[in-house]
């Protein structure tokens, strides 16, 4: 026998389900096939249900996997390997009631079937999937923000004064780590005329970094020319991007984005982040730190560094777990790659990953070197919600 499917009220469902409700199906052997499909539609894409694939070797003490459906109107088909005799499915519907709901449940033998996607399809963590060599690009798909739980962060930096004792590689030498009792709210520094919210330059500045929880957080604030701008809403953790969201010039090649440098500071007047005006206004920080989003994991995939002539520049890359830990014992700050008398450019793409680096971890790079030095600093993060 190929194939069959479940009958409604068996392990198929027409019924629609109230908030909360669910749809318990009932044993069936199974021994003649080798894996069940299950096919849902419906209404509510708003309430996460979960499904269960249960199975049993007597028909009476059963095991569940589940899998977590987030949208009932597009999901794709879950194929169950199925181990045991007798099989049933379940499904528990979210907060939302449904208007319409469909459950189909197919037998079959032979290896599982592909599924079908298009280019608007985007893989969770709960998309089954058959693992396969792939002609176009994975990286890509991440860029494209193709899987929902992967992203990659591109992070550089520059410093064009390291000295003789190790700084973070960042435009002002700067890259703030306070526990969690110094988050603080953040302006912009007094400035450029022109840099203001209805003026020539920059009109508004983005950040991105970790709220005093840890969680990601952005936000825009506006910049007020020649007097400090109104304190962010958000109290910062940490901040490892800044750039120009919006100004007055339409930029070119010669005119810039914004007419001075853009200063990120506390209503005290402590530095966190520069936006340099260096020939051409840059628009944008250089940061070559990041710190773990909570929820996230991270690896990093590839380094560059460059140096100024033939100077001799010692790199260290750093990480430091448990970035909220407010009384010892406290996480060490501790090297991953130290790299010693780097003159002009070194570059590393590995077979593997550095990492996992966990949720609540600050990495990053910091430099010294006998003479003053330019260096810069240009990494890739592979970031995956956990």
């Amino acid at each position: 026998m190929f194939g069959k499917i479940s009958a409604t009220g068996i392990n198929s469902t027409n019924t629609a389900l109230a908030g909360g409700a669910t749809f318990q199906g009932t044993s069936e052997a199974v021994s003649s096939y080798s894996q069940a499909t299950v096919t849902l539609v419906g209404t509510a894409s708003s309430a996460t249900g979960t499904l269960y694939f249960e199975k049993s070797i007597d028909g009476d003490t059963w095991e569940s996997v589940p899998r977590t459906v987030t949208d009932i109107t597009a999901t794709l088909p879950f194929t169950f390997l199925l181990t045991a005799p007798f099989f049933r499915i379940k499904y528990v519907n979210g907060s939302t009631a449904q208007t319409t709901f469909r459950l189909l449940t197919k037998f079959a033998n032979g290896s599982p079937g592909s599924i079908s996607v298009n280019d608007s399809n985007t893989f969770t963590k709960t998309v089954d999937a058959q693992l396969v060599q792939t002609v176009s690009s994975h990286e890509l798909d991440i860029v494209r923000g193709k899987f929902s739980y992967k992203s990659n962060i591109h992070k550089f930096g520059a410093n064009a004064d390291i000295g003789t004792s190790y700084e973070p590689v960042s435009t002002d030498g700067v890259y703030q780590t306070p526990q969690v009792s110094g988050a603080t709210t953040l302006r912009v520094k007094a400035g450029n005329t022109n840099d203001t919210a209805d003026g020539s330059g920059a009109r508004e500045i983005t950040i991105e970094g970790l709220d005093e929880t840890g969680a990601l957080t952005t936000e825009a604030i506006a910049t007020n020319g020649t007097s400090a701008g109104t304190a962010s809403t958000t109290t910062w953790l940490r901040v490892f991007r800044a750039y120009v969201s919006s100004s007055g010039t339409y930029a070119t090649s010669s005119t810039g984005s914004h007419s001075a440098d853009i200063i990120l500071e506390t209503t005290g007047g402590t530095e966190w982040a520069r936006i340099l005006l260096s020939g051409l206004p840059l628009s944008q920080s250089q940061i070559a730190a990041y710190s773990v989003p909570l929820g996230y994991e991270a690896y990093v995939q590839d380094y560059a560094l460059t140096v100024n002539g033939n100077k001799a520049v010692d790199f260290i890359f750093f990480q430091r777990q448990g970035i909220l830990d407010t009384a010892a014992p406290y996480s060490a700050m501790r090297a991953v790659i130290t790299l010693y008398g780097v003159d002009n450019a070194v570059s590393l793409a590995p077979k593997y990953p550095f990492g996992p680096f966990p949720a609540l971890t600050d990495i990053g790079w910091m430099a010294k070197s006998a003479t003053t030095s330019q260096v810069s600093v240009d990494f890739e993060i592979l970031l995956i919600a956990t």
